[in-house]
Formats: structure tokens, sequence, C-alpha cells
């Protein structure tokens, strides 16, 4: 039985557009989101998670970086199919990881 593939990018997930059926990464299962910090770059990654049809996102550095949270709270506006999970380590998560979670 062969292994899932598994994606990273580097960069900005716009970087991606339209190159999702070559790389097969439509239905992606998780996204992982720990780019650039500010509120556009980082609303820009969420947009391509949802795009892709992520069920669940996580996103770094919301609490270290207030543009990153604002850009959560455009993205959760946007998209309302979408709901912020609570995080049990919130608490002691210094950089303050966000999961959103498609219904």
């Amino acid at each position: 039985m062969s292994q899932p593939l598994k994606y990273s990018f580097q960069n900005d997930l716009a970087k991606v557009s339209g190159r999702e059926q070559a790389l097969d990464i439509r239905g992606l299962d998780f996204a992982w989101i720990d780019g650039g910090h500010d509120e556009v770059t980082a609303l820009s990654d969420i947009q391509h998670a949802i795009r892709l049809g992520s069920p669940l996102i996580a996103i770094d550095d919301a609490r270290a970086m207030p543009e990153v949270a604002c850009a959560i709270d455009c993205a959760l506006h946007a998209h309302p199919e979408y709901v912020r999970l609570a995080n049990p380590f919130y608490a002691h998560d210094a950089r303050g990881i966000i999961f959103l979670r498609r219904q």
C-alpha cells in the first residue's frame, strides 16, 4: 500500500495557484501556515489553504504577530464555513497557534 503524498511550500501559497492539478494537491487534508507575518500574506496563505480544500488549517504566530491574528479574523468573516477550534495548549504556546476547521 502506497503512502499518501505530502507537500511543503516554503513561501507564499499564491505561488501554487493554478498548479494544483499538476501537483495533485486538491483535497489537502491539513495545512500548516507559518509564512509571511504581514496581514496581506497571512490572509493570502489562509485563503489559498481554503481554496485548496483543506478541512483543517493551523496558523502559527497569531499571538506573537497581531497582523496574523487580523488575517485570521478576516478569513473567518469571509468564510463562515470555517470555525476557530480551541487550542488546549494556547495558554502555554508563546507563538499562539490557531486552528480553523471547516464545518
